[in-house]
């Protein structure tokens, strides 16, 4: 199971049923449960808390946050994470996050035109979504 091998929960060794197996939250998943609970009180009190829920809203913000600036860059550090959105999902996820004022977009005109990311979202949201990033790590 993912969450044992992460250390965020451990199998309880009691006397319970069989085919139901206990779990009890280790030190490490209490402070991830803490950050996480942080962050869904800051997306309640969000305007754009449908948005962030999406699929790749949060990881492509984390990736930003991150220091990845450009659209590869962003896809990269996705898929480090084991997972691999497709081109046309991230560049979805990057302009509906644009448009709702949470990304910047930066174009700088050369050939080929460069294109840029940075993360505008408020000090809020942004320090919740950070401990998670933190409490993950």
């Amino acid at each position: 199971m993912a969450l044992v091998e992460l250390g965020w929960i451990s199998k309880h060794g009691g006397h319970g049923h069989p085919l139901r197996p206990e779990y009890l939250i280790t030190e490490e998943g209490a402070l991830l449960a803490k950050a996480a609970t942080s962050l869904q009180s800051a997306l309640d009190r969000s305007e754009w808390s449908d948005l962030l829920l999406r699929k790749w809203s949060l990881p492509v913000l984390a990736a930003l946050l991150g220091g990845a600036e450009r659209f590869n860059a962003v896809r990269n550090v996705l898929t480090a994470d084991g997972v691999k959105p497709t081109p046309r999902a991230l560049a979805l996820a990057l302009a509906d996050l644009e448009s709702a004022g949470l990304v910047r977009r930066d174009v700088a005109p050369g050939k080929p035109p460069s294109t840029r990311y940075g993360s505008t979202i408020p000090a809020g949201l942004r320090k919740a979504l950070e401990g998670v990033l933190v409490a993950l790590t």
